[in-house]
């Protein structure tokens, strides 16, 4: 985890100070966390902290939904997103679902007590929280509202009802209270580098290992191999967008996007996203291709775009997928997100299952290999290679590709993002990236190669909607230009044949991953643009 851009954290060696050993001791197995290291500047502090914090979490008698539920509303307000994270698993384990925490997470307003979603006891102490860390002073209505329910919730036959009611209002008071000053600490600090992150939306998260398929339209599978597939989900009713990565990157590119695609819609939309993030073949956590066939796992761009398809057949719309709502209605994909190797992935889907979609953002590709490509593909290959072909070698091609992506003035020439970025290239097998890379050295869309049709034949109105985006500095401008005339070429056709108009939206300050760099601008785009799908 990265640490505060302000103070770097003391992380004392073990048996090396009674202090920071007391708290490896409540901490367990997570060891000592960026909160502690920079607590560790002023060890005198750290102790009272530690000793103050244990009482809070483990030695009341509050019920642990109760307390949690408290510490994530702290958390909302105060845009102290270390803060949520590392308690919405203990809330989970506590009992609150993703529908009770999405209430919990939004600040812009209070449910009223006989909602349907929170107990009445969890809607009086989200309200006594609110208002203690929003106002300070909480409205005396509020706060005997949370004394009524605490008393009710006391189970009947105790020998003093009152007074146990009362300690609990007491207890009540110190974990919000606890847990501002814990909130207020870790932002104004950056630790852990994340003061300028706002509390991720909560979503249900389920990990799959899907049989990969070597030959995706007739369902024929290899062997042992497999594509790692995440769902994170708000509302098994929800629209889903589906999203798929550039060469050398994996589900973790996305961290950044993530918390934006599932919050609440903007732009006057009603409802929220479901999210379907996979590793494209030899990525991440899929499987690394076969070393028992001479040619290896086979790859192109309208294979990936099969791999979508399949993976979408497969998570979102048989009846018996874990994903699936409960109701009868089906779950439709919304758009289909990709960007790079992904963006011409997303364009072959287009053509090739159009029924699956209502739409597709494709960013930062372009329809066919350019001219030179292949050759700048193979030297690339070489240099790892070169380098003995292991991390050290695809450490030689982070730092020849994460400039390209983001050059100067993109923020990524310069800030945090970069070492998350360079792991995620350094840790793809040369294997893979020979795989990934193979895609892109021939392709050709508007041939139609590997398609049941070319992409500029996709006209109909039944077709689904595009939207087109670029950074502005990727490739020196060279990218916006090269999808512009594909969005023209493309329009020529579209639009007197009734299937709408393709759009194109330049990110202004972003590379070749304005998802990454300029996330705020680029959501702000295609949810924008999404609300009117």
């Amino acid at each position: 985890m990265p640490i505060s851009r302000l103070v770097p954290g003391r992380y004392p060696s073990p048996n090396t100070s009674p202090i920071a050993d007391k708290i490896r001791e409540r901490r367990g197995a997570r060891g000592l966390t960026p909160l502690d290291g920079t607590l560790l500047h002023v060890p005198p502090v750290a102790e009272g902290w530690n000793s103050l914090l244990g009482a809070v979490r483990t030695k009341g008698k509050l019920s642990a939904d109760i307390r949690e539920l408290m510490i994530l509303r702290v958390a909302a307000i105060n845009h102290a997103a270390f803060e949520w994270i590392h308690h919405e698993h203990v809330a989970r384990d506590a009992g609150l679902t993703t529908e009770q925490l999405y209430v919990i997470r939004d600040t812009s307003f209070l449910p009223s007590p006989g909602n349907a979603i929170l107990s009445p006891l969890q809607s009086a102490a989200l309200a006594f929280a609110h208002h203690s860390t929003s106002t300070v002073k909480v409205p005396p209505e509020v706060t005997l509202s949370l004394a009524d329910a605490l008393r009710s919730s006391i189970a009947s036959g105790s020998n003093d009802t009152e007074s146990l009611a009362q300690d609990l209002l007491v207890e009540s008071a110190a974990v919000v209270a606890s847990y501002n000053m814990v909130s207020r600490f870790l932002v104004s600090l950056d630790v852990a580098a994340m003061s300028d992150c706002p509390p991720p939306w909560p979503a249900t998260k389920s990990t799959f290992k899907v049989p990969l398929s070597v030959d995706p339209a007739n369902g024929v599978l290899e062997d042992g191999h497999f594509l790692y597939a995440e769902t994170h989900v708000t509302d098994p009713d929800a629209p889903w967008i589906v999203c798929a990565n550039s060469l050398l990157t994996t589900t973790d590119m996305w961290e950044w996007a993530l918390e934006k695609m599932l919050a609440p819609r903007p732009h006057g939309a009603k409802g929220t996203f479901n999210v379907l993030l996979h590793d494209q073949r030899g990525h991440g956590k899929s499987s690394f291709p076969s070393n028992t066939k001479p040619d290896g796992l086979q790859c192109t761009i309208p294979i990936l775009a099969s791999d979508i398809a399949y993976l979408i057949s497969t998570l979102i719309l048989p009846s018996s997928s874990s994903v699936r709502s409960t109701i009868d209605s089906e779950p439709k994909v919304h758009a289909v997100i990709g960007v790079s190797q992904g963006g011409a992935a997303a364009l072959a889907f287009t053509a090739m299952y159009p029924l699956l979609t209502k739409s597709v953002v494709s960013c930062d590709t372009g329809p066919r290999t350019p001219e030179g490509n292949k050759a700048a593909w193979t030297e690339r290959i070489e240099l790892v290679k070169a380098n003995g072909g292991g991390e050290d070698g695809m450490r030689k091609l982070a730092a020849i590709t994460v400039p390209r992506w983001f050059p100067a003035p993109s923020r990524c020439s310069t800030e945090m993002y970069l070492p998350a970025l360079q792991t995620q290239i350094v840790t793809t097998s040369l294997d893979g990236f020979i795989v990934g890379a193979s895609a892109l050295q021939d392709y050709d869309l508007l041939a139609g190669t590997g398609m049941n049709r070319c992409l500029l034949d996709v006209t109909g109105p039944a077709d689904p909607k595009v939207l087109l985006i670029a950074g502005s500095l990727d490739g020196g401008g060279k990218v916006s230009s090269g999808m512009g005339k594909l969005r023209d070429a493309w329009n020529a056709k579209r639009i007197p044949a009734g299937g709408g108009s393709v759009k194109l939206e330049v990110i202004e300050g972003a590379g070749h991953l304005p998802m990454v760099d300029e996330t705020e601008k680029w959501w702000d785009v295609v949810s924008k643009w999404l609300a009117g799908i």
